[in-house]
């Protein structure tokens, strides 16, 4: 939580508090900001863009996302062509 932090996004401190609480170094992000591209990628972490945010795909992907989808629908059936199937 963002109590556990001393600064949020757009800083990774977030995601690199969730990476050391899960014991990994690897992980997705899926978040509907480019705050939250912005702080993935500062450690390295792919993020797949939703739509429900606020910004547009083109706002997303320039932002650096991966992939992006309208909605967790559109996300979870087109499951297999994002990152979170990657080994």
């Amino acid at each position: 939580t963002s109590a556990d932090v001393e600064a949020t996004k757009p800083e990774p401190d977030l995601i690199k508090a969730a990476l050391e609480k899960a014991g990994t170094d690897r992980a997705v992000l899926i978040g509907d900001t480019p705050y939250d591209i912005e702080a993935a990628k500062k450690v390295d972490v792919p993020t797949v863009a939703l739509m429900t945010g606020g910004f547009s795909e083109q706002e997303l992907m320039d932002a650096g996302a991966v992939i992006a989808f309208k909605s967790i629908e559109e996300l979870c059936a087109n499951f297999d062509a994002t990152p979170l199937t990657s080994s």
